[in-house]
């Protein structure tokens, strides 16, 4: 019983630590905008983290999937725009991992 309550409030340790969708899409955005990025880029990833926040909003960074992203890039009907989807969303989950 001991052991089971140590493992649940670690797990509510770690997740204390764990940011939201809106909250990582922010930090995001506010390290992007200090690198001088130019005007497209910058409406990109400002269109990026608008809608990762309108379809995962409150969830947890930890859990989204894969499968998730891979539809969220593939909702583009273009082969382009997926790329650059894909190439923006890279740089947010490594931002996210750490990196």
């Amino acid at each position: 019983m001991m052991t089971a309550v140590e493992s649940h409030l670690k797990q509510q340790q770690d997740l204390q630590y764990v940011p939201k969708i809106n909250e990582a899409c922010d930090l995001f955005y506010a390290k992007q905008s200090k690198r001088q990025l130019s005007t497209h880029t910058m409406f990109d990833y400002s269109r990026l983290v608008r809608q990762l926040k309108e379809r995962f909003g409150d969830r947890l960074t930890s859990s989204l999937t894969s499968s998730e992203m891979t539809a969220f890039i593939e909702e583009l009907p273009h082969p382009v725009s997926q790329r650059a989807r894909y190439i923006y969303l890279k740089s947010f989950l490594s931002f996210c991992s750490g990196k």
